[in-house]
C-alpha cells in the first residue's frame, strides 16, 4: 500500500480551493442576478401603480389645484379631493376613502401643464427618472 505524499497533498488541497472558490463565485453572480431581477420587477410594478394612479386622477378630476410644489390636489365632481404629494419617503396618495404610500425612489419629477386653455388628461406631461 502506497501512501500519498506531502506534495500530492498539498497540490490536491489548492486544486480543491480554488475549485471551492469558483463555485461560491458562481453562486454568488446568480443570487445577485435573481436579486437584481426582484429588484426591477418591483419598481416596475410600482411605476404603473404611480402611472395608473395619476392618469385616473387626471382622468375623472374636473380642477387640479397645485398650492405648492410638491403637492396636487385633484378636485372631483362631487367635491371629494385627492391629494398626491411627493417626499423623500415616496409618493404618497390620500383620498376620502384610502391612503397610500408608495416608497418609490425618484429623481428630477416634473409635472408640466401643457397648454394653458384645455385642462384634462392630455393637458399635463408627468415624467420622472425612478433611481
Amino acid at each position: 500500500m502506497k501512501a500519498f505524499t506531502l506534495a500530492e497533498i498539498l497540490i490536491a488541497m489548492v486544486i480543491s480551493g480554488i475549485l471551492l472558490a469558483l463555485a461560491v463565485k458562481v453562486i454568488q453572480v446568480f443570487a445577485n442576478i435573481g436579486s437584481n431581477q426582484n429588484e426591477a420587477s418591483s419598481n416596475n410594478n410600482k411605476i404603473f401603480i404611480i402611472q395608473t394612479a395619476f392618469k385616473e386622477n387626471f382622468t375623472n378630476s374636473y380642477r387640479i389645484v397645485a398650492e405648492y410644489p410638491d403637492q396636487l390636489t385633484f378636485i372631483y365632481p362631487d367635491g371629494s379631493p385627492t391629494l398626491i404629494s411627493f417626499s423623500s419617503a415616496g409618493i404618497v396618495i390620500k383620498s376620502q376613502l384610502s391612503s397610500d404610500t408608495i416608497d418609490v425612489s425618484y429623481d428630477s419629477l416634473q409635472i408640466t401643464r401643457l397648454d394653458s386653455t384645455v385642462l384634462s388628461s392630455n393637458g399635463y406631461l408627468l415624467s420622472f427618472s425612478p433611481i
